[in-house]
């Protein structure tokens, strides 16, 4: 069984999941492409975004997608995801994309409404 998605699959996926806007700012915030996050390329700051892309889907503020969902996402085994969610919390201390700052801030003003 052939796990692997295209880059089209996946984006497709992390539209549908509104996630496309956070995973091109993390993106921008590397100097990487999102084509080339998708792709099996092994360049440090390639990875550093896809494991900080898949760090922010297991730790998104509304769902929690888990290591199976995110490796079915991205065409990966979920131990591979963990890895990477890992690597990322090790090098960062668990940074989050800085574009759920700013929803974080509408979220609570909302939420203030109430």
């Amino acid at each position: 069984m052939n796990n692997e998605r295209t880059p089209d699959e996946i984006i497709a996926h992390l539209s549908v999941l509104d996630l496309l806007e956070v995973a091109e700012d993390i993106c921008r915030t590397h100097g990487v492409r999102l084509s080339d996050v998708m792709q099996k390329d092994r360049h440090k700051s390639i990875v550093a975004a896809r494991f900080a892309i898949w760090y922010a889907m297991r730790k998104h503020p509304d769902r929690c997608y888990s290591f199976p969902d995110i490796g079915r996402i991205w065409g990966a085994d979920h131990t591979t995801i963990m890895h990477g969610v890992a690597m990322h919390e090790q090098r960062t201390g668990g940074a989050l994309p800085k574009s759920w700052h700013k929803v974080s801030a509408e979220i609570m003003s909302i939420a203030a409404g109430w």
